[in-house]
């Protein structure tokens, strides 16, 4: 388990971002759940399949309400 997870005990963790490279793919491989605000509409990478998929922060807002 990364230490990380390690810290936050049993609480949820949602890893939101709009680069699926720097950001999504590192996530997934750590086993965290990821939102990834995609608003160029590009392809997920291989590894990079993300939790949720939005388009903008304004559905991330809503999605987490």
């Amino acid at each position: 388990m990364h230490i990380s997870k390690e810290r936050i005990g049993g609480a949820r963790w949602l890893h939101a971002a709009e680069s699926n490279f720097h950001d999504i793919v590192p996530a997934n491989a750590l086993g965290i759940d990821t939102a990834w605000i995609n608003r160029l509409q590009q392809q997920p990478l291989a590894g990079g399949t993300p939790t949720f998929a939005l388009n903008n922060l304004t559905e991330l807002a809503d999605a987490v309400t």
